[in-house]
């Protein structure tokens, strides 16, 4: 089951069309910018709700007594969620991919960067490996700093940058 913040879902719709590219409202209403070929990520470009007129437009979608919003048997789906033995997960939505880069991240800084590699055979087979690895020994990521230690030191960043003269 597919999380749906916005229900109905926007229908998937090109709002300008630039030759290789294109901005587009996805399913949640967001404005995005996406390559007509090749495999990238969309590029966020705009909420579904900036202003008061889009909020008015829009508004109704978010009511959660809309029929449809939730399944019919969503009873039966909360208590199986609850007794579930494996890890919530899923693409549900935009911060998915922070965990995709991160996953990149691990792979190319603790098995790419270390390894030799003479050929795209033996890279591609290091990385099946590396993936084999990963998925029989999965760890989740931990957060080591709270959202106000991380933002302190943001701020404390920010600081130092804007008083340095540059």
């Amino acid at each position: 089951m597919q999380t749906r913040y916005v229900w109905p879902a926007f229908q998937e719709e090109v709002l300008e069309d630039h030759g290789t590219w294109e901005l587009l409202r996805n399913h949640s209403g967001a404005v995005v910018r996406r390559m007509k070929q090749g495999n990238m990520i969309p590029s966020f470009v705009r909420g579904a709700v900036e202003t008061r007129e889009d909020w008015e437009r829009i508004k109704d979608r978010f009511r959660p007594v809309l029929e449809g919003r939730a399944p019919a048997d969503w009873d039966k789906k909360v208590a199986e969620w609850r007794t579930r033995d494996y890890p919530l997960g899923g693409v549900q939505s935009e911060p998915w991919l922070n965990l995709v880069e991160r996953w990149f991240g691990e792979l190319t800084t603790k098995w790419i960067r270390r390894g030799t590699h003479r050929s795209v055979k033996e890279l591609i087979a290091s990385i099946r490996t590396w993936i084999a690895s990963w998925n029989e020994h999965p760890r989740p990521y931990v957060w080591h700093k709270t959202a106000d230690q991380i933002l302190d030191g943001l701020a404390s960043y920010c600081q130092r940058i804007n008083n340095s003269g540059h």
